[in-house]
């Protein structure tokens, strides 16, 4: 018999926040994609000349990023860890998202693909 079930999209993260030790599922909304724009809109952010509407608009890529790979609940748990220092944070927190989430939201891409890859002969 040929089973038909949901694919298993939940990737189990974990860290430490300080001292606690944080688990959460990586959003499956969460995708190499979504990364990259969220990347260029903080690029983007950089180069404003108005440096109020700089600073705002780079709080909300990043805001958006914590969001995306964090869920809001962890997001703004990690935010008020950093006591809203999003230049800490982020100094703190990319290398996570680099060297941790990215391959794994990669890992899943690819295993989709090729699952899918088969039907496309």
């Amino acid at each position: 018999m040929y089973k038909i079930d949901r694919a298993n999209k939940a990737i189990k993260m974990e860290f430490l926040l300080g001292e606690k030790q944080v688990s959460y599922f990586l959003p499956d909304s969460i995708t190499p994609g979504k990364i990259a724009e969220i990347n260029g809109a903080l690029v983007k952010a950089r180069e404003l000349p108005d440096k109020a509407e700089a600073y705002e608009a780079i709080g909300n890529a990043i805001t958006e990023l914590m969001t995306a790979v964090f869920g809001i609940a962890l997001a703004n748990e990690i935010i008020h860890f950093f006591g809203n220092n999003y230049e800490e944070m982020l100094t703190e927190v990319l290398p996570y998202i680099v060297d941790v989430v990215i391959p794994a939201i990669k890992k899943r891409s690819q295993e989709r693909a090729k699952k899918l890859s088969r039907f496309a002969k």
